[in-house]
């Protein structure tokens, strides 16, 4: 069984190959399939057009940092001062880029094609050994994902790239006399709520159906790459309340070989305290399993060379300066930093004038602080200010501003006309014209919105955290299929749920926070982001901007200005109007001030008159009501609470 032992870039690349031929010919049949439902209707030019999938800005960064430290990782003289003294460390690694520009598959392929080459040694390992007999079951890669349904659709995206490796591992052992002596295979596996926790414990630690009838080969390795939600995964490495300690201690045991882990989307997960602590609790588990497994020398030298180091991943499209601190526990130093399409927000322009960045090795300091190859004077702010991606540029953004009682009539009139375009335009409405999602922030504005829609003759499909896993399924696979074109959701969609022909995206409740208002218009035109497609009727995203938010209006008006987007004027105004409320306040806090040392010098008190404090809460209150009365569209705020969503 022993063969010449290829390097982990030349898997890369193998597997890189493999996974776009097999992304071009799902995009050609998909091509194939519009062609034919859209006969009747008529096709334009382009679609007839079959775009080669190619890597992407991200991916051709990602990409070597990431093989470049599993290949360190796994060499046996890391870490002992190699290259001219420079520390031979597997660096962890952040990629912050812009919403569907492909950076599952960025941080996937370099982790399954680890899998690969470990797999490889231990069967030139067997060969010098003469091992007669070799089954295990390993976990190589974890990705950790905020909600249910991105983890099943990283696990999608896997089992595509592990077609792809399978395949290389086959013909690499096409020469093995007994075909049936060799199984070598890497497979995909989700772990989340909602559904039976058995079959993933078994799928974990080995014990499959398909074992206990046909028995397992005298060699055998399946390496794993598991996506999971937080809360699950931790319920499996505690053990469950009915499983014995042999189960526990097989499970904990599937992750002694663990090599890499990914924090996908791992902002959110920062910032939602619950889910943070579950994430903590994962990797110190994870840690203190890898640790015993090095000192009980059943790991390291002895499979894959390295000294047990576990190789940290974060990526995300926004990077809040509050979810920093919690990241900075998760990935540790030193780490590579790779930047494409990066601004702050606040400020006009992007950093290192809109281009992709990468941090080399040498470039990470020892305070951890993260480094790239992109040095401007915005960075040096970058404490003070989120740093998020830029929205797509093939997106077109329409913000109005108005009052709440004017929301419903203005989205049903939206809706409306979309969808009067598509049957002038496009005929009958099928899975693959365009969808639509609408985003709230209460799970009871929902539900009142989904009525009126439905008594407007518009079809719509509610999807939110605290409906049971399988009506969440079936509910997103109607929208996806085209059946119900329409989607209300809560920001549990609004994070890496990946759907071709979503067109347009609407909020009706605007986001409190602006890397939330990013990752929602990220859900739009995302097939066309990352083909690289230009569409003659381009992805669009309808906000409805209300006074509640007034603190936010400066910062969307920076951010709108950067993406060039059009700004409502009454935007403006509205700006405007609290800056120059602010210094007014301002002045008169120093008048105040300067009355009250007077007043002190006379009579050796200080003090505040009632007509002060009033003075003070007029003008406070009035705060931004005057651009809405320009606008007509001045009423009383609803009060909103948080969607407490169940992941």
């Amino acid at each position: 069984m022993s063969a010449m032992m290829p390097s982990i870039t030349d898997v890369g690349l193998i597997i890189v190959r493999g996974t776009l031929d097999k992304i071009t010919r799902r995009n050609s049949k998909r091509s194939r399939k519009k062609r034919k439902d859209d006969a009747t209707g008529g096709c334009s030019s382009s679609d007839n057009i079959i775009t080669e999938a190619k890597p992407t800005p991200v991916q051709l960064r990602l990409w070597p940092a990431l093989l470049n430290s599993l290949d360190e990782s796994m060499s046996p003289s890391r870490g002992r001062g190699g290259r001219g003294g420079i520390s031979d460390e597997p660096m962890n690694v952040v990629g912050i880029a812009p919403t569907g520009t492909g950076k599952t598959m960025s941080y996937l392929v370099p982790i399954i094609s680890h899998c690969v080459m470990t797999l490889l040694r231990e069967v030139n390992q067997a060969a010098r050994c003469d091992s007669k007999k070799h089954n295990t079951t390993s976990v190589r890669g974890l990705v950790l994902v905020p909600t249910r349904e991105l983890a099943t659709q990283v696990s999608r995206e896997c089992t595509l790239v592990c077609k792809v490796a399978n395949k290389y591992l086959t013909k690499k052992f096409d020469h093995v006399g007994d075909a049936d002596a060799l199984s070598m295979r890497v497979e995909s596996l989700p772990v989340y709520g909602g559904v039976d926790i058995e079959s993933q414990v078994s799928m974990l630690i080995g014990r499959t159906d398909e074992e206990s009838t046909s028995g397992i080969t005298p060699f055998s390795s399946l390496s794993l790459v598991v996506a999971a939600t937080p809360g699950r995964l931790l319920d499996i490495l505690r053990g469950r309340s009915d499983s014995d300690d042999n189960e526990r201690s097989a499970t904990l045991a599937a992750f002694g070989d663990l090599r890499a882990i990914v924090f996908d989307e791992a902002d959110r997960m920062a910032m939602n305290a619950d889910m943070a602590g579950q994430v903590d609790d994962v990797v110190s588990i994870l840690r203190g399993v890898i640790r015993a497994r090095d000192v009980a020398g059943l790991r390291g030298a002895s499979k894959d060379g390295g000294d047990g180091e576990l190789l940290s991943c974060l990526v995300s499209a926004t990077f809040p300066e509050k979810a920093r601190e919690m990241c900075e526990k998760w990935v540790p130093r030193s780490r590579v930093v790779v930047k494409v399409d990066s601004s702050l927000a606040g400020g006009n322009e992007p950093s290192a004038n809109n281009r992709s960045s990468c941090g080399g090795g040498t470039n990470a300091g020892e305070d951890g602080g993260e480094k790239s190859a992109e040095a401007s004077s915005s960075e040096r702010n970058i404490s003070r200010n989120l740093d998020l991606s830029s929205i797509p540029s093939n997106i077109v953004q329409t913000l109005h501003v108005c009052s709440n009682h004017k929301k419903p009539r203005k989205l049903i009139l939206t809706l409306q006309r979309i969808y009067a375009r598509k049957e002038e335009g496009e005929g009958r409405f099928t899975a693959n014209n365009r969808l639509t999602i609408v985003f709230f922030g209460q799970i009871k504005t929902v539900k009142y919105v989904s009525k009126l829609l439905v008594k407007e003759g518009l079809r719509c499909v509610e999807l939110y955290g605290s409906l049971h896993q399988n009506e969440r399924e079936k509910r997103l696979l109607e929208f996806k299929s085209g059946k119900t074109p329409i989607l209300l959701a809560t920001d549990i969609a609004a994070r890496g749920i990946h759907i071709n022909n979503v067109h347009y995206v609407v909020n009706y409740d605007f986001p409190s926070s602006l890397d939330q208002y990013v990752h929602r218009c990220g859900r739009a035109g995302r097939k066309d982001a990352l083909n690289g497609e230009v569409s003659q009727n381009p992805p669009t995203v309808y906000s409805f901007f209300t006074r509640e938010f007034s603190a936010m209006a400066s910062s969307v008006l920076d951010l709108l200005k950067t993406c060039r987007a059009w700004v409502d004027p009454n935007l403006i105004a509205l700006v405007e109007d609290i800056k120059t409320s602010a210094h007014r306040l301002n002045r008169d806090g120093q008048k105040k001030r300067k009355r009250e040392k007077e007043s002190t010098d006379i009579s050796g008190k200080t003090g505040e008159t009632e007509d002060d404090v009033d003075s003070d809460n007029d003008r406070f209150s009035s705060l931004g009501k005057s651009v809405l009365k320009r606008a007509g569209h001045v009423s009383a705020a609803e009060d909103s609470d948080d969607d407490d969503e169940s992941i």
